[in-house]
C-alpha cells in the first residue's frame, strides 16, 4: 500500500526519492508557480485535480511512498473519500517552529538550495503561517510529525520500510 508523505521544502523528500526512484515518487507541482495568478476558486480546482492524480498514482501500489507538498487544500482533498480510489495513509511533516536553533539552520538550508528571492517570496509567508497550519492539520486529524534540531529530516521522524535507502549521516 502506498503511503503519502507531505513535507515542507528542504526536509529530504527529493534526496530520498533520488536514492529510491523505483520505490518512491516525488510529486512536485511547483505550486508557487503553478497557482500564480489563480483565484481561490481556480486554486481549489487545481488542488482537486492534483489530488486525483496523486490518488490514481497511489492506487497502483507501484510506489511505496509518494512525496507531496504541505499545501493544506491538497491534503484536504486527498483525505476526502472518493468513489474511485482507495484510502491511503498520509503523514504530514513540518519543521518545528518552536525550535529557534533548528529554524535558523532550516532557513539557511532553504536559502542555499533555492535562493533568497524564492525564500522571501514563498517561504516567509509559509513560515509565518506555520503554527496555524500545524494546528489546522492536527484539528483535521492528520498524522503530524515535526522535525527539529535532534531530528532534522523526514527519515528522522518517519519510519520507512527496510527496503528504502536513506541518506547517510
Amino acid at each position: 500500500m502506498t503511503h503519502i508523505i507531505s513535507a515542507s521544502p528542504c526536509l529530504g523528500k527529493t534526496t530520498i526519492y533520488q536514492l529510491n526512484k523505483e520505490r518512491t515518487f516525488d510529486r512536485d507541482f511547483n505550486e508557487s508557480r503553478s497557482t500564480k495568478g489563480m483565484t481561490p476558486r481556480q486554486k481549489g480546482f487545481f488542488w482537486y485535480a492534483a489530488s486525483d492524480l496523486i490518488n490514481v498514482q497511489a492506487d497502483t501500489d507501484v510506489f511505496s511512498y509518494i512525496f507531496v507538498t504541505d499545501e493544506l487544500e491538497l491534503l484536504e482533498w486527498l483525505k476526502r473519500p472518493n468513489l474511485y480510489t482507495k484510502a491511503h495513509d498520509l503523514t504530514v511533516i513540518l519543521p518545528d517552529n518552536s525550535d529557534a536553533q533548528y529554524m535558523a539552520e532550516y532557513k539557511k538550508r532553504i536559502i542555499e538550495r533555492s535562493g533568497i528571492e524564492w525564500f522571501n517570496r514563498v517561504m516567509i509567508p509559509k513560515l509565518e503561517a506555520l503554527d496555524d497550519l500545524m494546528k489546522k492539520f492536527q484539528e483535521k486529524g492528520f498524522d503530524v510529525r515535526l522535525t527539529h534540531s535532534n531530528q532534522p529530516y523526514i527519515e528522522d521522524v518517519f519510519k520507512f520500510t527496510d527496503d528504502i535507502i536513506l541518506p547517510k549521516k
